[in-house]
């Protein structure tokens, strides 16, 4: 990949959500219908990010325990798989979901953590 169409994509996706959003501000319909209709105006990366976590989801439906999310970021993630266990367990009785996060990363390994293979 050259620096230039690398360029050339990142134009694509700042176009393409730059759109998105214009649509988004010059829509008559409230913010309610427009949250409703949500498909209309997400970026399709991101309803395949959510759509990947949905099915991630589905794999441990059936499996007891907590969900824990490390390095939640802006929570979307986090936030996916509290909706696919809202979809999927509507009495959302037993499953916890769990988001960690340090704000600013994690640290380097230190010496002392010896990382030697036995």
């Amino acid at each position: 990949m050259t620096e230039k169409w690398r360029e050339e994509e990142n134009n694509k996706i700042t176009n393409y959500l730059d759109q998105l959003s214009n649509a988004w501000d010059t829509s008559s319909y409230s913010t309610q219908i427009k949250l409703t209709e949500f498909t209309k105006y997400i970026p399709k990366h991101s309803l395949m990010q959510f759509l990947s976590r949905y099915e991630l989801y589905k794999l441990i439906e059936n499996i007891p325990g907590d969900i824990i999310e490390l390095g939640v970021c802006g929570g979307k993630g986090l936030f996916s798989f509290v909706q696919s266990v809202f979809i999927n367990e509507p009495q959302y009785q037993w499953r916890n979901i769990v988001g960690f996060d340090t704000f600013t990363g994690f640290p380097s390994i230190h010496s002392n953590d010896n990382l030697k293979k036995s």
